[in-house]
């Protein structure tokens, strides 16, 4: 594997790990914003 090569499979590996951790939160966020409605009801 090349430098080029390398560096293209860490910026993968990187904004994978961006991509769950914004997906963990938007869920999160979610769940949470059902709680305050239902609990409003």
């Amino acid at each position: 594997m090349t430098e080029d090569e390398a560096y293209k499979v860490h910026i993968q590996y990187t904004f994978n790990a961006f991509c769950k951790i914004v997906i963990r939160h938007a869920a999160i966020d979610k769940i949470l914003n059902l709680r305050r409605y239902i609990d409003c009801l």
